[in-house]
């Protein structure tokens, strides 16, 4: 009678163990989901920095490119000093 209930006993705690080790395993997993969100989080924001950041460079590449455009045909219209020659 003692040997089954001790059994029992031993069943039970091995069957609270295998729970918690399952709610372990569930909380881990968790944990990692949440803090590959948050990174992806991050990297997405930083996506969207960089993009925004190359967009304003590309208009100010376009931007520099009309103005020298516009340097190059009024600067071959007219006779060149030397001095214009490094503008």
């Amino acid at each position: 009678m003692i040997k089954m209930f001790f059994c029992s006993f031993r069943r039970c705690r091995w069957k609270l163990r295998l729970r918690m080790e399952e709610e372990d395993d569930v909380i881990a997993v968790r944990r990692a989901f949440n803090e590959t969100e948050e990174r992806l989080r991050v990297i997405r924001m930083r996506q969207n920095l960089l993009g925004t950041r190359l967009a304003l460079l590309v208009s100010q590449v376009d931007t520099l490119t009309a103005i020298m455009h516009g340097k190059m045909s009024k600067n071959n219209s007219i006779t060149k000093s030397p001095s214009q020659i490094y503008l």
